[in-house]
């Protein structure tokens, strides 16, 4: 068949991260995420019950450098230069400039917005918990690494 539109894709695989949260996470044996379902209301619900319960630590991607030095300020051990190198680097980012969505004429991925959103504030919690800035990093956990990030 033909490829999907951007909107169909999206459309089709929404509320990924919702789903693997509330459902399961073998992929591999049961397509989660690909199984063209959205999440049910429930199911966003109990993801969220268990990013709050269950979840040790939320990292942000898009915020890498603070993710580890969080990670170490939370759980300690001695940051590493490899702590701070991308390994999967890839052609888009929301560093370097906003993605175009354009193609998705306006669909929003509800439920893993949800999720999202969460996740930022249970990061942005932590980092004020843990007393985790840029400069506290910069002073603590690069120079240990020989990394200017």
């Amino acid at each position: 068949g033909a490829e999907p539109t951007m909107l169909e894709y999206a459309q089709y695989i929404q509320g990924c991260q919702t789903k693997m949260l509330s459902r399961h996470m073998e992929c591999e044996s049961a397509p989660v995420c690909s199984d063209g379902i959205p999440p049910r209301q429930k199911e966003t619900a109990l993801a969220l019950t268990r990013l709050h319960q269950g979840i040790a630590f939320v990292g942000i991607t898009d915020s890498w450098d603070l993710s580890m030095c969080l990670f170490h300020a939370k759980f300690g051990g001695s940051c590493k230069a490899e702590d701070f190198t991308n390994v999967h680097p890839g052609t888009n980012s929301t560093a370097r400039s906003a993605y175009d969505t354009s193609d998705l004429h306006g669909f929003v991925d509800e439920a893993d917005n949800l999720i999202f959103a969460a996740a930022e504030r249970l990061f942005r919690e932590d980092l004020e918990r843990f007393g985790v800035t840029d400069e506290r990093c910069e002073a603590t956990c690069w120079p240990k690494t020989g990394s200017a990030a």
